[in-house]
């Protein structure tokens, strides 16, 4: 085998890729970082809605 060969497909799927070894978790851990901070500091209270006035039927 010369350098810089790619190893044999069966040792790519046994042991992950190589040349990108975080590349699964990072992918699962980017949504529930940009999900948690926006649920964590408590939400404003929403103004009451004015009431609207009955309109007299006809």
């Amino acid at each position: 085998m010369t350098r810089g060969a790619l190893p044999p497909p069966e040792a790519t799927t046994r042991a992950g890729d190589p040349r990108r070894p975080a590349t699964l978790p990072i992918l699962l851990i980017l949504p529930i970082l940009l999900i948690l901070p926006t649920e964590m500091p408590e939400t404003p209270e929403t103004p009451e809605t004015p009431e609207i006035p009955e309109i007299p039927e006809m």
